[in-house]
Protein backbone atom coordinates (compact mmCIF):
# COMPACT_ATOMS: atom_id res chain seq x y z
CA UNK A 1 0.00 0.00 0.00
CA UNK A 2 1.35 3.32 -1.24
CA UNK A 3 2.31 5.80 1.64
CA UNK A 4 3.51 9.61 1.18
CA UNK A 5 4.20 12.01 3.65
CA UNK A 6 1.61 14.86 4.48
CA UNK A 7 1.04 17.26 6.60
CA UNK A 8 -2.38 17.18 8.91
CA UNK A 9 -4.98 19.98 9.53
CA UNK A 10 -6.26 21.19 12.91
CA UNK A 11 -8.92 19.71 14.19
CA UNK A 12 -9.36 16.76 11.81
CA UNK A 13 -8.85 13.04 13.50
CA UNK A 14 -7.34 10.57 11.62
CA UNK A 15 -6.92 6.57 12.19
CA UNK A 16 -3.67 5.27 13.15
CA UNK A 17 -2.71 2.68 10.39
CA UNK A 18 -1.47 0.10 13.21
CA UNK A 19 -3.68 -0.17 16.07
CA UNK A 20 -6.62 1.66 14.56
CA UNK A 21 -6.48 4.46 17.71
CA UNK A 22 -8.06 7.92 16.38
CA UNK A 23 -5.59 10.81 16.89
CA UNK A 24 -6.90 14.45 16.62
CA UNK A 25 -4.39 17.16 15.27
CA UNK A 26 -4.32 19.60 18.01
CA UNK A 27 -1.05 21.68 16.37
CA UNK A 28 0.66 21.85 13.02
CA UNK A 29 4.32 22.34 13.71
CA UNK A 30 6.39 24.83 10.91
CA UNK A 31 8.74 21.50 9.39
CA UNK A 32 6.45 19.52 6.86
CA UNK A 33 5.22 16.44 8.30
CA UNK A 34 5.72 17.23 12.04
CA UNK A 35 2.76 17.86 14.59
CA UNK A 36 1.60 17.46 17.95
CA UNK A 37 -1.40 14.58 17.59
CA UNK A 38 -3.17 13.54 20.83
CA UNK A 39 -5.35 9.82 20.98
CA UNK A 40 -8.78 10.89 21.25
CA UNK A 41 -9.53 8.07 23.88
CA UNK A 42 -6.86 8.34 26.24
CA UNK A 43 -5.73 11.94 26.02
CA UNK A 44 -1.96 10.88 25.23
CA UNK A 45 -0.24 13.82 23.29
CA UNK A 46 3.00 13.50 21.45
CA UNK A 47 4.73 15.38 19.09
CA UNK A 48 4.90 13.37 15.57
CA UNK A 49 7.69 13.07 13.31
CA UNK A 50 6.97 11.55 9.99
CA UNK A 51 3.75 11.68 9.27
CA UNK A 52 2.32 9.79 6.19
CA UNK A 53 -0.86 8.95 5.02
CA UNK A 54 -1.66 5.58 3.01
CA UNK A 55 -3.53 5.36 0.17
CA UNK A 56 -6.52 4.21 2.45
CA UNK A 57 -6.49 7.18 4.59
CA UNK A 58 -4.85 5.80 7.58
CA UNK A 59 -1.88 7.65 8.86
CA UNK A 60 1.28 6.64 10.97
CA UNK A 61 4.56 8.56 11.77
CA UNK A 62 8.18 7.65 11.96
CA UNK A 63 8.55 8.22 15.65
CA UNK A 64 6.96 10.46 18.37
CA UNK A 65 8.75 12.63 20.87
CA UNK A 66 7.48 14.56 24.43
CA UNK A 67 4.57 12.21 25.01
CA UNK A 68 1.90 12.88 27.80
CA UNK A 69 -1.27 12.61 28.96
CA UNK A 70 -3.47 15.82 28.78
Amino acid sequence: MKREKFSPAVGDEYINQGNGSIFRCVECLDEPGTAILQNTESGWTFKAHGLGMYSNGFVDWDFSTGGHFA
